[in-house]
């Protein structure tokens, strides 16, 4: 659905209803809504972070000046909770691997 969206958002569709009009949602919204509940109810489940994080980075990177620094903040957020709620060193470990793409670079502390 977002892969779409970012393909079809530098070339509009054509307009079915011209006199109808809607604000965009901004990217960071649009991933807020869809994501939130699933990040904070699948907190505690390694294999729902996993494909949560997996899904913000093909969204990130399927549209970067779109999508990358909302996918970003997303997978950062989620990660946090998950983390807090992930019962063993290991999930924690393979969930911080999965969601490396969106903590801040290392060796600058900043966010690429």
């Amino acid at each position: 659905m977002f892969l779409a969206w970012c393909r079809g958002h530098a070339a509009r569709a054509e307009t079915r209803f011209p006199h109808v009009h809607a604000a965009d949602i901004p990217a960071s919204e649009m991933l807020e809504d869809f994501f939130n509940p699933i990040a904070r109810d699948g907190a505690g489940l390694l294999e729902v972070q996993l494909r949560l994080q997996a899904s913000l980075h093909t969204i990130a990177l399927g549209n970067r000046e779109v999508f990358e620094k909302a996918a970003g903040r997303q997978a950062a957020m989620a990660l946090k909770r998950a983390l807090a709620e992930l019962d063993t060193p290991l999930e924690q470990s393979r969930l911080r691997r999965r969601a490396d793409w969106s903590l801040p670079d290392k060796v600058t502390g900043k966010a690429e």
